[in-house]
């Protein structure tokens, strides 16, 4: 699933708005729960990983989480 930072900013942030590192640094999109002020909280929650992040062009793009089978041990 692709999103542009427009469409994030809409679903994610409609009060504040997109942070300003999230246009400028790719460490912002990390699917990392370690930073709660970054977003990924948003899309891991909703069992969706970053795959690849445009800052130029301003788009996102996610994919569903697959389930590790080593977690079944």
């Amino acid at each position: 699933m692709t999103l542009t930072f427009t469409q994030i900013n809409e679903l994610l942030f409609p009060a504040s708005g997109l942070p300003r590192t999230a246009r400028t640094s790719t460490d912002w999109w990390a699917n990392d729960y370690l930073y709660p002020e970054k977003g990924a909280y948003a899309w891991l929650n909703a069992n969706y990983e970053v795959i690849h992040v445009d800052l130029q062009k301003e788009y996102v793009v996610f994919r569903p989480l697959l389930k590790a089978t080593w977690l079944e041990k």
